[in-house]
């Protein structure tokens, strides 16, 4: 059955002109028969010929009945609805060009607004088990206000903690990159050997640094994907190649992935060991610190807030302003920040713009209902097959269908 359609199909799309050949044989040969039924009845050949044509019905309404009663008879009527379709914006450019513009308008951008909504609020963050990482922040006295911990913490926060698999610290900051072309002002962050650990992330090309590389200062550097393309063109052997920065020799042992970034900046490109010194590693003071950290399977972000604020006060008792507490924040909210409720307001009001220009346009198409709704009526008391796009194609109609993909899409590919 199927085969035999699959038949039909190509014979009446590749074939045309024998199948309308070999349905006019069909017709004719139809026709003689029942003029020759009329004949044995008495009739005369002419007479007989007339009621054989009454009884069978016009010939072009019999062919479009055929047509559009055949297996595959949608593809016709599809590329007739597309020329009818492609034939309209040069009838009436004017209103083509205004109707194509407003709904580019609006669908624009509403694509826009979710394109910044679905990558800070809906699509997963390049980490492995992302739900899993929090910020820590000092809470300062009773101020209210929140601040950098320090590195001391950091160490002690590792020693002592019961709710982390791990903590990482690191610092923003920029470095001077120079040699293999001009200088250049790279944003940089120097990061804790446990930072990618805890991230769950690996590099793409060569390794992360070591604790052993930390703790001694060595002089190594992972770079961004960004900058290992723009710079070094890509290259294949940049592992092991010598770069500088900040006029002091560098090792590049690594290049992260094109959708790796940290916060608060989306745009580092070198990340160096953290290797604090002595004194800063026993500074409770030196509040220049982002801590981040992987809770342990089973520990709840409640039961660590509660289990750090108490381990904050016991460590930061050694602090001149005295011992302080700490805010544990998930991740995700900490990178989305206070952009969220932006977010979701300017994707509310690009969705309220698209309806309106739907709106709009649905104004203009009424102006020409009139004139569309004769058209019609001529062409199907000619006899025309109205198909249901051409039917649609009243203003209201046709407004939804042009503007629901969009709308679609949207509301699909929201959670």
């Amino acid at each position: 059955m199927f085969l035999n359609r699959l038949a039909s199909i190509a014979r009446w799309t590749f074939s045309r002109s024998k199948a309308e050949a070999d349905m006019d044989d069909e017709f004719h040969t139809f026709v003689d028969m029942a003029a020759a039924d009329h004949v044995r009845d008495g009739a005369t050949p002419a007479e007989a010929r007339r009621l054989a044509m009454l009884q069978v019905g016009g010939v072009e309404q019999v062919k479009e009945r055929v047509r559009t009663g055949r297996h595959g008879a949608w593809l016709d009527v599809a590329g007739r609805d597309a020329r009818y379709g492609l034939r309209q914006p040069r009838r009436d450019p004017a209103f083509a060009a205004i109707a194509i513009a407003t709904l580019a308008l609006g669908i624009g951008g509403v694509t826009a607004m979710f394109s910044a909504f679905d990558a800070v609020l809906i699509r997963p963050m390049p980490y492995t088990d992302a739900g899993r990482l929090v910020m820590i922040w000092n809470e300062m006295g009773n101020a209210d206000v929140t601040a950098n911990p320090t590195p001391a913490e950091w160490i002690e926060w590792r020693r002592l903690n019961t709710v982390f698999s791990d903590l990482a610290s690191s610092q923003a900051g920029d470095a001077t990159l120079s040699g293999d072309g001009d200088p250049e002002q790279v944003p940089a962050r120097k990061v804790t050997w446990t930072f990618w650990s805890v991230l769950g992330v690996q590099p793409v090309l060569g390794r992360v640094f070591t604790e052993d590389e930390d703790y001694k200062s060595q002089r190594v550097v992972v770079i961004s994907h960004g900058l290992w393309q723009r710079r070094f063109g890509g290259a294949s052997d940049i592992a092991g190649r010598r770069i500088s920065l900040n006029d002091e020799p560098y090792e590049v042992i690594g290049v992260m992935p094109r959708t790796f970034y940290f916060m608060p900046s989306r745009e580092i490109d070198v990340w160096m060991p953290a290797s604090f010194p002595p004194w800063m590693r026993r500074n409770f003071t030196w509040h220049d610190a982002q801590i981040v950290a992987r809770l342990k399977p089973g520990v709840t972000l409640e039961h660590a807030r509660q289990s750090m604020a108490a381990l904050s006060l016991q460590v930061t008792a050694k602090d001149f302003r005295g011992p302080h507490s700490v805010i544990v924040t998930p991740l995700r909210e900490e990178i989305a920040g206070k952009t969220q409720t932006a977010l979701i307001l300017l994707l509310t009001a690009s969705v309220a713009l698209l309806l309106i220009a739907c709106v709009n346009l649905t104004n203009l198409l009424l102006s020409r209902g009139a004139a569309r709704g004769r058209e019609i009526a001529v062409r199907a008391a000619l006899g025309a097959v109205l198909s249901v796009p051409f039917v649609l194609s009243r203003p209201s109609c046709r407004v939804v269908l042009l503007s629901s993909p969009s709308l679609l899409l949207f509301v699909f590919r929201c959670p």
